[in-house]
């Protein structure tokens, strides 16, 4: 049971940075399928989801930057949201502010209901928050210090540039995928020539 034990284990060892991203790779390695963050699908940590009748490991809410226990507790409670304005009308603001929310929709929580990350960020900060009433924590004026996205600009490199963002990780892809890589423990030994790739960053 690979997929059941790298999911006990990835929660397990969720709160530590040195080995999540060393479980990761080897989930990857064992080819099990895991699954970024889902509003309706994902529990407090690491769990178990069934995708096409097969097992799968789900990220956990409480992995999301700016997402702590109370407010991940707010939004399982209000479970099922049939759509994102569901959501917001469901989650009381006051426990659910904007930073939480502009983080649930960077690390992809609510793909199943629109896809496109840029399209629903630009939909929260500049057309549902300016109707909000005044006096919650998702206030109309903070709308003027979002950026704005081009909608059509959004693709598999800006989907995981926020991923790593908010999760620490790449959960749905990595930017070395189609790239030739061979890990350090695969080499053989006496072999001296390698082709390897890397990401920099400033």
């Amino acid at each position: 049971y690979p997929t059941e034990f790298m999911g006990a284990l990835l929660t397990t060892e969720a709160n530590n940075p040195k080995k999540l991203p060393s479980n990761i790779l080897e989930c990857r390695r064992l080819q099990l399928n895991l699954l970024g963050p889902d509003i309706n699908r994902s529990e407090l940590g690491f769990g178990m989801d069934v995708v096409d009748g097969k097992p799968a490991i789900r990220f956990g809410l409480l992995g999301i930057k700016n997402c702590g226990e109370g407010a991940v507790e707010e939004i399982l409670a209000k479970r099922p949201y049939a759509s994102f304005d569901d959501f917001l009308m469901k989650v009381d603001q006051r426990k659910i502010h904007k930073s939480i929310i502009q983080s649930l929709i960077k690390a992809g929580c609510f793909d199943s209901m629109e896809p496109n990350r840029f399209k629903l960020w630009n939909y929260f900060c500049f057309t549902v928050r300016k109707m909000l009433p005044e006096g919650t924590q998702t206030t109309k004026k903070s709308a003027e210090f979002a950026p704005q996205y081009d909608e059509a600009a959004w693709d598999q490199d800006a989907r995981l540039e926020w991923e790593n963002e908010v999760l620490g990780i790449y959960v749905t892809g990595h930017p070395l995928d189609g790239l030739p890589y061979t890990r350090w423990n695969d080499i053989p030994d006496g072999r001296r020539n390698v082709t390897t790739s890397g990401v920099v960053k400033k």
